[in-house]
């Protein structure tokens, strides 16, 4: 075993001794050829150093790249959470408001869910029959009217929103108190129905809910008519009404918990 360690080294000792010998006497030579060897010999280690150095040198600006790319992700995430954090604060402080100055008591409420491509658009609510909340009760917002309750459970409830075919909803012109009703038929804005030709509505009136049912009280803003005319073909006129409410957009409402007479002029 020895023996053959022995044998092993000395073959490895006699190649390199050959292989600096070589060497040695390359680099001592001083032909022509030998000098354009070793120019090219130089140039080739200058070469493949340059490679490398860019190589270390891309791989360090990829790693601070990354470092840079992940920092501007948390950086956004943050901002996004206390762009929320400060739009969720601007809803409370509206919604508050609107409490305190509505004559009626209103219980606030969180939507958690909801569809709006069914038979019956809704909004699943965080409040219930524990929280006092009953069937037919109004959801309101400051921009204006937002639907009713539809079913109740102990902790949760449906809302049925304005933006449903099969809601309709007693209304007037706050203006000139002529009376129809609001119905929704797809898109951003509402129908206001069975209001005579020549009726005194015009563009910009405001219409609210009429007093004319036994689940909204008077006076809650539904929106502005944008359009209005007269029809031949019809003895009513056509009336499109846009609400102000964001139904795409729905994070908090408030729920009338009582029906007093409520007039909202402004």
């Amino acid at each position: 075993m020895m023996k053959r360690y022995i044998g092993n080294f000395r073959e490895y000792g006699v190649l390199v001794g050959c292989i600096l010998l070589s060497l040695f006497l390359l680099y001592s030579n001083k032909s022509s050829q030998i000098n354009a060897l070793k120019a090219f010999s130089l140039n080739a280690s200058g070469f493949l150093h340059s490679i490398h150095t860019y190589y270390l040198r891309y791989v360090d600006i990829e790693k601070e790249n990354r470092f840079l790319r992940e920092q501007n992700t948390l950086l956004a995430l943050e901002n996004s959470r206390m762009r929320e954090a400060m739009l969720e604060n601007d809803r409370l402080k509206r919604l508050i408001g609107f409490k305190t100055e509505y004559p009626a008591r209103l219980i606030p409420a969180k939507v958690v869910g909801g569809n709006s491509s069914g038979i019956v658009n809704y909004i699943l609510l965080d409040v219930g029959r524990d929280h006092g909340i009953r069937l037919n009760m109004p959801i309101v917002l400051p921009e204006g009217l937002v639907g009713k309750i539809l079913r109740v459970g102990s902790s949760h409830s449906l809302g049925h929103i304005l933006f449903d075919q099969n809601f309709r909803v007693s209304a007037k012109v706050q203006r000139s108190g002529v009376r129809g009703i609001i119905s929704w038929n797809g898109g951003k804005l509402c129908d206001f129905n069975e209001v005579p030709n020549r009726s005194d509505v015009q563009p910009g009136d405001r219409i609210v809910t009429s007093g004319y049912s036994q689940i909204f009280p008077e006076g809650i803003y539904i929106g502005t008519v944008t359009m209005a005319e007269n029809t031949k073909r019809s003895l009513s006129m056509r009336l499109k009404v846009r609400p102000d409410v964001d139904f795409d957009r729905l994070e908090e409402v408030l729920i009338i918990a009582d029906t007093k007479p409520v007039i909202t002029e402004q």
